[in-house]
């Protein structure tokens, strides 16, 4: 295609790789920010993903899931807490899983009711105490930066720690006039001299 009279001619022109930023490596606002969300919603999403985990152990557990008994074959200490594994049966023996995880389950146990969510499950969960209610280091760290996300929010919307002290100055001086007036009206009663 050729380019009419009044068009300049196209000219080639190469982009330059810029090698050096005057902020390359240095830590601003905007990327402790980001990275603060980042952290924020990847806590959010195992906390959903974790709670989900644990409501279909409890639904298991408590009349939805398949009854049966589990059989302990190895429990191992781990960084992170213990996993026990083993078979299970179910109550009238027609399902039968082989190296199910066995939450609930601890080292000196061989066989222990359990409950499973479905035929294929991998996992299986105790019936006696509540496993689904055990907290793990993982989802305790998870929780800190959610709860304290919810802090900063809570204390912008309430007015943070001026608000607070001025809260306080006139619950105080509100207390203070009311023993007041209850003191001059015992005195006008004639209670109190």
């Amino acid at each position: 295609m050729r380019p009419s009279p009044r068009e300049p001619p196209l000219s080639i022109t190469w982009g330059v790789a810029v090698t050096h930023r005057s902020d390359a490596g240095e830590i601003t606002l905007g990327r402790l920010i980001g990275l603060g969300g980042v952290v924020f919603f990847a806590c959010l999403l195992f906390l959903f993903v974790d709670v989900k985990h644990r409501m279909a152990g409890y639904e298991a557990v408590n009349g939805q899931g398949i009854l049966g008994t589990a059989s302990v074959m190895k429990c191992e200490k781990q960084p992170l807490g213990s996993k026990c594994t083993g078979d299970f049966v179910s109550s009238d023996g027609k399902i039968q899983r082989h190296d199910v995880r066995i939450n609930g389950a601890h080292a000196g146990d061989t066989e222990v009711s359990a409950a499973i969510t479905g035929a294929g499950s991998n996992e299986a969960w105790t019936t006696d105490g509540s496993p689904w209610l055990t907290p793990s280091i993982v989802l305790l760290g998870a929780l800190i930066p959610v709860v304290g996300v919810a802090a900063m929010i809570w204390t912008l919307i309430v007015g943070g720690p001026t608000a607070w002290r001025m809260q306080g100055e006139v619950v105080r001086s509100r207390y203070a006039r009311d023993r007041a007036s209850a003191h001059e009206r015992e005195v006008r009663m004639g209670r109190v001299h």
